[in-house]
């Protein structure tokens, strides 16, 4: 059980890391995000209330696909289970 609450801490902390890093490198605020986000896809976030969700790392798929599509990211690289290089991962004993 605790072994499962690791890997979903470290899959948390990827997945808003990976967010915040496309942020960074298109240049674009929480309140950018949440304008295009209402804009594309009617989600009426308020900037504060998305920063906070970001923070947390608790949300869904479809909306971290909204996010990355409102953003213009076509692709993801996704080595959260590749042990060799991401050394947060739990190893097997």
């Amino acid at each position: 059980m605790a072994q499962d609450q690791d890997k979903e801490s470290v899959a948390r902390t990827w997945v808003k890391s990976a967010l915040r890093s496309e942020m960074v490198k298109r240049n674009i605020s929480y309140a950018e995000l949440a304008k295009r986000l209402s804009l594309q896809f009617e989600l009426a976030e308020d900037e504060h209330v998305l920063r906070n969700r970001v923070a947390r790392g608790r949300f869904s798929a479809a909306f971290l696909v909204q996010c990355l599509a409102v953003m213009g990211c076509h692709s993801l690289r996704i080595d959260l289970l590749d042990t060799d290089s991401n050394p947060e991962v739990p190893r097997r004993s």
